[in-house]
């Protein structure tokens, strides 16, 4: 009963984020504390459950090493060349189903939390292409993958060997569905954050999600109503974590705190189940008692949508009617600028602008939060390439999101219009799609 639950002041602290540098995640803090008589400090560092794997293949919308200005759809793929070196390949088929050059990257890497930064040299498989490249961010989180890095032509296609010219681009991959389709259903699952049961106040789950690692502290009572926590972590498997219960105990902090006096122990079992992004179920046995919570994500404050402009190099969508890897959806480009605008109470303005300044989107949603994700519904209007106007009936927000700066925006929409390329009636169409953007400044992505 929440009702019995009592609270009382034991003290002061002060957490202190460092600022990280360039380029990467906030990794250190200090914590100063005075806590029932015991003074002291910590200096923390963002915990690694795992390291982030950057292996893998994404669908990516593919340009030839920062010198063409048209992007095409293939397909990335990483993989471990030893310690810290890796190799990244990319390449695929232009609109007319002709092979575009393979770019072959050899990085060395360095990293902090899941953001890896680096060096090394690029080339293509069938011109003399060479150069060099700078990772300013390398990162693969949520199944995507953010590829932000500089080349310098040093070898071929007119480059002057003495004034080498350099080219920034970003590389953005979502993961191939089995299905074929670019998009995938539920992707971006990211559940890190506080759970709770509102009806039973008083205890609630903190979750740290790094790849498909979950790490869980339930924080609770135990039988002489002191607060304690129980531990849960291992792979998830679908949306679900299943798992041994740790408890530990040991001394209180201070200066002679000593972790070699810490016990663990295996107390019960445990299944979490991730229904949505923002509710889950938590079955468990422990220390005798078996019960159940029904989770929600926990909004100590709401979390503002940030307005403002995003860079998007790559998004997909799966139309009814015709498959294309694009947004605006009627186009064959995948690059462009994204802006958000709050319109009033719960209501924003979405809209997508092409970078050739010939296809867009605005999309006006009335918006529900939970955490730093919201959900919701509208509807819209497109331009196509040919300057048809196509009007969307309808827009279902699966998930959107400005969370650490970056835009993520999972849709689903019914719209009535020109196909694209098509000079036949317009027709109706249902599509499902994903954007993922980062900050815009005018002047560099």
């Amino acid at each position: 009963d929440p009702a019995n639950v009592t609270r009382n002041a034991v003290g002061t602290a002060t957490l202190t984020f460092t600022p990280p540098a360039s380029g990467s995640d906030q990794t250190a803090a200090t914590l100063e504390y005075t806590l029932n008589g015991h003074s002291g400090s910590f200096e923390l560092a963002r915990f690694i459950a795992q390291p982030t794997p950057l292996t893998g293949s994404w669908r990516i919308f593919y340009s030839s090493a920062g010198y063409s200005s048209t992007p095409y759809p293939g397909i990335a793929t990483m993989e471990n060349t030893g310690g810290n070196h890796y190799r990244l390949t990319t390449g695929g088929y232009d609109l007319d189903g002709a092979f575009l050059p393979r770019h072959v990257y050899d990085l060395d890497l360095s990293g902090s939390g899941p953001v890896f930064t680096g060096s090394g040299r690029f080339s293509e498989d069938r011109t003399s292409t060479e150069g060099t490249i700078e990772i300013e961010r390398l990162q693969v989180e949520n199944g995507v993958l953010m590829f932000e890095y500089a080349n310098t032509l040093t070898k071929g296609s007119g480059v002057d060997p003495t004034s080498p010219e350099t080219f920034p681009d970003t590389i953005v991959g979502f993961p191939p569905p089995n299905d074929g389709y670019p998009y995938i259903e539920g992707a971006g699952f990211y559940q890190s954050g506080w759970w709770w049961d509102p009806s039973k106040d008083g205890m609630g789950l903190n979750v740290e999600q790094q790849g498909d690692t979950i790490a869980v502290a339930w924080y609770h009572f135990d039988e002489d109503r002191s607060p304690t926590y129980a531990l849960l972590a291992g792979k998830l498997v679908g949306n679900t974590l299943s798992g041994e219960l740790q408890t530990a105990s040991g001394p209180p902090p201070g200066p002679t705190y000593d972790p070699a006096d810490v016990s663990r122990e295996t107390a019960g079992t445990a299944t979490l189940n991730f229904t949505s992004t923002t509710s889950a179920t938590f079955e468990y046995t422990l220390n005798g008692h078996s019960g159940s919570l029904d989770l929600s994500r926990f909004t100590a404050e709401p979390i503002p949508l940030a307005t403002g402009s995003w860079k998007y190099d790559a998004a997909y969508a799966e139309w009814g009617c015709i498959v294309v890897m694009s947004l605006p959806s009627w186009g064959n480009t995948a690059s462009g600028i994204a802006t958000m605008e709050k319109t009033g109470d719960k209501l924003y303005r979405l809209t997508t602008q092409d970078d050739n300044g010939i296809e867009s989107c605005a999309y006006d949603l009335e918006l529900t939060q939970s955490g730093s994700i919201y959900t919701g519904s509208g509807q819209g209007s497109c331009v196509d390439r040919g300057g048809n106007p196509v009007a969307i009936n309808a827009v279902t927000v699966k998930r959107l999101q400005t969370e650490n700066g970056a835009l993520v925006f999972d849709y689903t929409s019914s719209s009535y219009g020109h196909q694209r390329n098509s000079t036949e009636a317009p027709a109706s169409c249902m599509e499902n799609g994903s954007l993922s953007g980062t900050p815009y400044d005018n002047t560099k992505p």
